[in-house]
Order: C-alpha cells, then sequence, then structure tokens
C-alpha cells in the first residue's frame, strides 16, 4: 500500500481487523507530520449492505503546499470491513491493481452466523467483488499459503470468477519457504479490456 503511494498513486487498504487499520493510521498520521507534509485527515462510513457501514479513514495529502492548493494531491483511504464488499468500498471498476495476501490459517474469521468461513469461502466472496472493484485492463495478485490452498485452486477459482491468470514466466512459479508451516505462492491475474486513468 505505502509502495503504491510512493510511486505516486492513490492507495486503498481493507482489512477487518479493526486494530491493523489503527496501526496503519497512526504510522501514516506520524510519517505526514515528521516530514511535514500539507495533509487532510477525515473520517467516514461506507455503505455496505443490510444497514452494515465500514468505518473509512481518509487521507488527502500533496508533496508541497502549491500543489495542495492547486488540487494535485494523492489519497490513502483506509477501511475496516470485510473484503467480500471490496467494490462497495473502493469503488466499481475504481482500480488498477489488486494485491491481496490470503490469510495463512486452514480457517478464519470473518464469521457467517457461528461459523468460520474457510478459505475457499473467502475466495468463492471476494473474486467477485474484486473483479467488480479492478478496472478493465487491471491486474490483480494473490498471495496464500501453498501448504493450506494449492496453486491450481486459487487459479482456477481466480478464472472462474472472470479473471484471466498469467501462467507464462515469470508469473508461474513465485512459490517461496517462509517458515516451517508456511510456502508462500502468488497468482497473478489480468482483467481483460482496455485500461483507463480515471476512476
Amino acid at each position: 500500500m505505502y509502495c503504491v503511494l510512493k510511486e505516486g498513486h492513490n492507495g486503498i487498504g481493507v482489512d477487518l481487523d479493526s486494530k491493523a487499520i489503527a496501526d496503519a493510521d497512526g504510522y501514516f498520521s506520524r510519517y505526514l507530520r515528521y516530514h511535514r507534509i500539507k495533509h487532510t485527515r477525515q473520517e467516514a462510513n461506507a455503505t455496505l449492505c443490510s444497514g452494515k457501514n465500514a468505518p473509512e479513514i481518509r487521507y488527502a495529502f500533496a508533496r508541497t503546499p502549491e500543489s495542495y492548493r492547486q488540487g494535485e494531491r494523492r489519497t490513502l483511504r483506509l477501511f475496516t470491513g470485510d473484503t467480500k464488499y471490496a467494490e462497495r468500498m473502493a469503488g466499481k471498476e475504481c482500480c488498477h491493481l489488486i494485491v491481496g495476501d490470503l490469510p495463512y490459517g486452514v480457517q478464519h474469521g470473518p464469521k457467517d452466523g457461528k461459523t468460520f468461513s474457510s478459505l475457499r469461502d473467502l475466495m468463492e466472496k471476494a473474486l467477485p467483488a474484486y473483479y467488480a472493484a479492478l478496472k478493465a485492463g487491471g491486474t490483480i495478485a494473490l498471495s496464500f499459503n501453498a501448504y493450506t490452498l494449492s496453486r491450481d485452486d486459487v487459479a482456477e477459482m481466480m478464472s472462474s470468477a472472470g479473471f484471466t491468470v498469467l501462467t507464462h514466466p515469470p508469473y508461474h512459479d513465485f512459490s517461496h519457504w517462509v517458515e516451517q508451516a508456511v510456502n508462500r505462492d502468488f497468482v497473478v491475474a489480468r482483467k481483460e479490456g482496455s485500461l483507463t486513468t480515471n476512476c
């Protein structure tokens, strides 16, 4: 997320863990103040469904006061919410690039009633939202633990959601050992179409 900002683009972060969002908020706020970067910080709520909301923290900033006054600003938006509502938080066809790090365990939250969704359930719910949020011509990259979810399974689910999975080098194998219980891999895919710059 911060790499995107460093490259001069806007960024959006989504996490169900409110502490993770609070940590990101605190870090970015300190960074802006320390470097004396002109900015504003606002809090809002994104409407999801069934009356649910996702708290949003929105930063607008520019390297110089002149750029800020002229409207040449970048934004960072941080949402505390469920990734399956990604398009409602980010906006439909608003992202050039989506990068996600799937949970490494076999089971995890969020909860549907009292049961935990499996990683496959998460993917089946999240991928349509990612597809809707991604611009035509955009790219998505998802990392996962190959010990709990196979690369073929991830690629198949992404294809079923409408993405074109990239299988040629160097996209065919990003697997690398992290620790005893984690062997990380990535799948990179595209949404067909011509990429536009405006959101």
